[in-house]
C-alpha cells in the first residue's frame, strides 16, 4: 500500500469515517509513524488498537480529497446552524434563514 513514501508527506486518517490530512514523521520497514501513532505499512491500519475501534491511513487521492472537502463544508453548516438556533434569544430573520437554506442545498449538491 505504500512503497514509496517518505517523511513529511501527506496521508488521509480515516476514524468513524472521518476524514483528516496528517503529515508523516517517521517511517520504518514495517510501521509508519503519525502524530505519535504507529501504523502498519502493509495494511495502514493503526498498530496495538482492535480493529473495532481503530483507524487507519490511506493515500489521498482525487476522491479523498474531495470527500475531506465536503467534511469540511458540512461541518461549516453544522456550525452555522449551532450558532443560529443555539442562542434563545436569537430570532431567524428572513436573510438568516434564506443563507441557510442555501448553505444546505450546496451541501446537498456536493453528496
Amino acid at each position: 500500500m505504500f512503497t514509496d513514501i517518505k517523511i513529511g508527506d501527506y496521508v488521509a486518517l480515516i476514524r468513524a469515517s472521518e476524514y483528516v490530512r496528517v503529515k508523516i514523521d517517521r517511517v520504518t520497514k514495517t510501521q509508519i509513524v503519525t502524530n505519535g501513532t504507529p501504523f502498519n505499512r502493509r495494511t495502514g491500519y493503526e498498530l496495538g488498537i482492535d480493529r473495532w475501534s481503530s483507524a487507519r491511513i490511506v493515500p489521498i487521492t482525487p476522491e479523498i480529497e474531495a470527500e475531506m472537502q465536503r467534511q469540511r463544508h458540512l461541518r461549516k453548516i453544522s456550525l452555522m446552524l449551532t450558532q443560529v438556533y443555539s442562542t434563545p434569544r436569537c430570532r431567524v430573520t428572513e436573510d438568516r434563514e434564506a443563507l441557510l437554506v442555501k448553505f444546505l442545498e450546496l451541501g446537498e449538491e456536493n453528496e
